[in-house]
């Protein structure tokens, strides 16, 4: 039967026991579809062949569930219910039915409290250092209960570790084959490939004495935010890997280097690294810091490539598919983050070139600190960032004297950041300095060359040049939009261009033009441009 009839066929509360036309709620994966009803969830595995899971016959879908329930049972007993038969009858589709002719099988679970689940405790603040310390604890004592040994820790060895990373990479390569942007993000594939490789071969020592260490154990294999569970009773991870052993057998770095990129993710880089630290702590596993920056970008490239297949599924409605395209630009981008050094990166550009959203995701893939000389001028006027000071152009706050004292503000938090970050061991951030600002003139820029220079970090300017329709279309929007973080209308962009003087002084090498083929685009692809020409970590 078609998965597409299937997922017709349940969409009734019906076909579920006690179903009295309950309503169902269908969320899609790339591997499986889960009907959630009232206080249960139902997931069905899609008949699929993806070299690393084959789940195309309907004898492996019911090995699979069964696998799924006697797995996930050891970290979530209270959620794995059993294993279903959907039968068709006269009636239709019946899960659990008694009648009819099986037509596949699938796994009852409890539905667990989405407002307790890690990803969203996180997003809202919410996660208590209780909680916290109960998760590292059940991992802790998971991992030193698991199996290892013979059977085990072939899985570690440094051949199979890197052939499991190679296999995203590959992977991805055939998935870009249609993609609008293909060439960018081969580039960048590339270019990560080559520095895990680095990466993996400076540790292969190491990797090796893990494996003679019983590092490598039978582990959960997907532990990220969204698989884990805050309830009263304790804390539950459910979604254990049932469908590849080699991807749950590992070593139990990889295994925190995924939550710990998870967090990085969700933009929770200080409760990701007080995680890794608290785990490696209790467990007696500090050497584990030093294999974070391979195995987080090996993770980010494991959700790169399940974000890539779901953008490739018919049967996923357009605009999903466009978000996971998205998504995967993002875990790209954060797989390169966890390899950048210390460097100055200017974004200059008009009023509506898209600086300030730049920012914001370069800081979300690298944990870099961003300086937006339009905060900095607030706060010096003792504005609320989003406060309106609009004026004529040269009055109020932006006359030629707070001018001065934004941008000598700005050289001084640039200077100071650069003199005290240096990339965290873990991999958790980068050494990047972002200084947001229209940088209109050679002399605005030159302090801050000369400031790269004076500190011997490596300096990127980037000029963010969307082309004129562009601007006015984008300064109008925000102007419709009402008071932001930039005052900046179309009267400021028009008398700001009559003397704004492109950055074309700046060396080769260090000056990065992003024209009007940008324009159309997300600022993750802009994002993603930048950090190909970013300053890779100094041991390179």
């Amino acid at each position: 039967m078609q998965i597409e009839a299937l997922i017709d066929g349940l969409g009734q509360g019906e076909a579920f026991p006690g179903g009295q036309g309950e309503p169902v709620e269908v969320l899609q994966t790339h591997i499986s579809v889960l009907f959630f009803v009232g206080d249960r969830v139902y997931k069905l595995k899609k008949p699929v062949n993806l070299g690393f899971l084959d789940y195309s016959t309907l004898e492996a879908r019911k090995f699979f569930c069964e696998e799924e329930v006697r797995l996930g049972r050891e970290l979530a007993p209270s959620v794995y219910l059993g294993v279903l038969e959907i039968r068709e009858g006269e009636a239709g589709l019946r899960v659990g039915g008694r009648e009819g002719k099986v037509r596949d099988y699938c796994v009852a679970m409890r539905r667990l409290p989405a407002e307790r689940m890690m990803d969203q405790l996180v997003q809202r603040g919410a996660l208590e250092q209780g909680q916290l310390s109960a998760l590292v604890d059940l991992l802790v004592d998971f991992h030193k209960r698991a199996a290892t040994g013979k059977g085990i820790d072939e899985f570690g060895v440094p051949g199979q570790v890197w052939g499991n990373s190679e296999e995203n990479f590959v992977q991805c390569r055939a998935l870009l084959r249609e993609d609008p942007e293909r060439g960018r993000h081969l580039r960048a594939l590339d270019l990560l490939e080559e520095w895990s490789r680095e990466d993996f071969e400076k540790r292969r020592g190491l990797l090796e004495r893990r494996v003679r260490e019983h590092r490598i154990r039978e582990g959960h294999g997907d532990l990220h935010a969204g698989n884990i569970c805050f309830l009263e009773e304790g804390v539950v991870i459910y979604d254990r890997i049932e469908f590849n052993l080699r991807f749950r057998c590992l070593d139990v770095a990889s295994e925190l280097a995924f939550l710990g990129m998870d967090l990085d993710h969700l933009g929770a880089r200080e409760l990701s690294r007080r995680t890794m630290r608290a785990y490696a702590e209790r467990a007696g596993d500090l050497e584990m810091w030093e294999l974070l920056p391979f195995y987080k970008t090996y993770r980010a490239m494991v959700r790169a490539k399940v974000a890539l297949f779901r953008a490739h599924e018919p049967e996923v409605p357009a605009e999903e598919r466009e978000q996971s395209r998205q998504e995967f630009l993002r875990y790209l981008g954060l797989g390169l983050g966890y390899h950048l050094g210390r460097g100055l990166v200017l974004l200059c550009g008009l009023p509506g070139s898209g600086k300030t959203a730049v920012a914001k995701v370069l800081a979300e893939l690298t944990g870099a600190l961003v300086f937006h000389s339009d905060r900095i001028r607030k706060e010096q006027a003792g504005l609320a960032p989003e406060q309106s000071a609009k004026a004529a152009y040269g009055e109020g706050i932006y006359g030629k004297a707070q001018n001065e004292a934004v941008y000598e503000a700005l050289l001084e938090a640039c200077r100071a950041a650069l003199a005290a970050k240096e990339p965290a061991p873990e991999g958790g951030e980068g050494g990047l300095v972002i200084a947001d600002a229209g940088f209109p003139s050679r002399a605005r820029r030159e302090p801050f060359v000369r400031l790269a220079k004076d500190m011997a970090v490596p300096l990127l300017c980037v000029h963010l040049d969307p082309g004129w329709d562009s601007l006015e279309r984008r300064v109008r929007v925000r102007e419709a939009r009402g008071p932001g973080l930039s005052d900046a209308g179309l009267e400021v962009l028009r008398e700001r261009a009559k003397t704004f003087e492109p950055p074309e002084e700046c060396e080769t090498g260090t000056l990065l033009r992003l024209g009007p083929p940008f324009a159309s685009l997300p600022p993750t692809e802009a994002a993603l441009e930048i950090l190909l020409h970013a300053p890779p970590k100094d041991s390179r």
